[in-house]
């Protein structure tokens, strides 16, 4: 599924996000409010989709969490918690948005974000 999708993506010159994610992450640039991407995914993948999604206009890549081996992946909270480190912000007072039933239970769990 994800070599189709990657292949449907290296064939498109220009890709539609949506008015809701643009405008998104342009009111928490304008309001200096910090976010990042947090991936189980590993780093080739990262560097795929932030050149041909272009997340460099919203993301900063030093900032990004991806899976290099060096933290414990599912049940663990570990990815979270060193996106917030990154963020130099509390684990506790941030908003996560996660698209894994699993993993939001246990963000609740673990009593992370919001």
């Amino acid at each position: 599924m994800m070599r189709k999708f990657k292949r449907f993506l290296e064939g498109q010159t220009r890709i539609f996000y949506g008015v809701f994610f643009a405008d998104f992450f342009q009111f928490l640039m304008a309001g200096n409010i910090p976010f990042t991407i947090a991936s189980a995914s590993g780093k080739e993948n990262i560097d795929f989709y932030f050149e041909h999604l272009e997340l460099g206009k919203w993301f900063s890549y030093d900032k990004v969490i991806y899976n290099d081996g060096s933290f414990r992946g599912k049940p663990y909270p570990d990815i979270f918690l060193l996106a917030a480190t990154k963020l130099e912000l509390n684990p506790k007072e941030t908003m996560v948005f996660e698209d894994s039933f699993p993993k939001f239970k246990l963000l609740k769990m673990q009593a992370l974000g919001k």
